[in-house]
């Protein structure tokens, strides 16, 4: 049973993800501490992004998926909780002016506890919302610290060598938008270099991805939000 159920799985996969599905368990790249790149000056203001609902009490309670639960017994509860809070989308609730230090502080805590390529922090997917969270952030005129500034750039550097192209979907449009992000905050070669991955990445998923109705082609409701937020 569990022979045939791989094979009607595997019959259905790109050869570009079963590849990639076992460049992916194999390598494992190392995180890097570069210099931070400058950031890109600014021709417009910010337009302000599509809020969230709060889901962050000061200083450290969080409700996910309808549980609440405190920063430190985040460990205790299951691998998608973790993920919200890895998320960071909390940044951008509709009570979050109301809270400025207390986030400041998260960011700051965040780095401290979850040291480069170690955890749920730093798989692809949180790590591709976190980043556009800590930029949208700071353009928002939160800014970020010399230290956070350096930590995003290596959490870019590090997301650059594990596409998911071995998910492919959601997943990779979640990288290409992260790097879209990053390669306009900031400036030179690097930040060009991810700006041109990401366009490549949109060129061909977008096509794919949004059907001919405007729907999201793997046809759920929560995707299709997901990803029309993605593209504004």
């Amino acid at each position: 049973m569990k022979l045939c159920r791989f094979y009607h799985t595997v019959r259905y996969l790109k050869p570009i993800q079963l590849y990639r599905r076992l460049w992916f368990k194999c390598y494992k790249p190392k995180p890097e501490n570069k210099p931070t790149p400058t950031l890109r000056e600014a021709k417009l203001g910010w337009q302000s992004s599509i809020q969230k609902s709060n889901s962050f009490s000061p200083p450290d309670q969080f409700v996910f998926l309808n549980k609440t639960s405190s920063l430190s017994e985040k460990e205790k509860n299951t691998k998608l909780w973790r993920y919200h809070f890895h998320y960071f989308d909390y940044l951008h609730a509709n009570s979050a002016s109301d809270h400025i230090g207390a986030l400041s502080h998260l960011i700051e805590q965040w780095m401290i506890d979850n040291p480069a390529a170690n955890g749920d922090a730093w798989e692809p997917y949180p790590l591709s919302l976190r980043i556009v969270n800590w930029i949208k952030w700071h353009l928002s005129g939160n800014k970020l610290s010399e230290t956070a500034l350096k930590s995003l750039a290596n959490q870019v550097r590090y997301l650059t060598k594990r596409l998911e192209y071995h998910l492919l979907g959601n997943h990779l449009f979640a990288n290409a938008k992260a790097l879209f992000f990053a390669g306009l905050f900031f400036s030179g070669d690097e930040a060009d270099a991810w700006f041109s991955t990401a366009c490549k990445i949109l060129s061909g998923q977008l096509p794919e991805q949004v059907l001919k109705d405007g729907g999201h082609f793997e046809l759920s409701p929560m995707y299709h939000a997901i990803i029309l937020e993605d593209v504004l």
